[in-house]
């Protein structure tokens, strides 16, 4: 009967378990998809605003609250490195003198950012676990 009652609470606590991984792994991915459909919704009005010959707009709120929900997210540290090269991609093609190779150049590297990122985001998830958290010191935040 003790034996029964403790592999009862053992499974209840093993289902737990796995339901808090789960939901973790849901808002880390629900907080990378929101960074990354921002910065692509801000890198794709810059572009435009380039290829009309203007220049680009830094829309920081838009920034600042995709960026402080995805890196207040438990979870995320792991990711760190690859969301802050999308956001230096992006700022880079902001500030970038307005030649074709320039441009071109600038685009590259935001999709490779990008590409990078969603790789991170995917390795994660197909793991089924938030791996080891990054030391913040071990990471260059950018200056926005």
């Amino acid at each position: 009967m003790i034996v029964g009652g403790l592999l009862v609470l053992f499974g209840d606590l093993a289902r737990r378990r796995a339901a808090q991984h789960h939901n973790e792994l849901a808002r880390l991915s629900e907080a990378a998809v929101q960074y990354s459909l921002v910065f692509g919704r801000l890198f794709g009005r810059a572009r435009d605003a380039r290829e009309r010959g203007e220049p680009p707009k830094d829309e920081r709120p838009d920034r600042y609250e995709a960026s402080v929900r995805f890196f207040m997210t438990p979870g995320a540290e792991e990711l760190y490195p690859a969301a802050l090269e999308i956001a230096r991609a992006y700022l880079a093609y902001l500030r970038l003198e307005p030649t074709a190779e320039n441009l071109t150049a600038g685009r590259e590297r935001y999709k490779l950012a990008q590409r990078a990122f969603e790789a991170r985001v995917r390795a994660v998830l197909r793991r089924g676990r938030i791996g080891d958290a990054v030391a913040m010191n071990r990471i260059a935040i950018i200056d926005p």
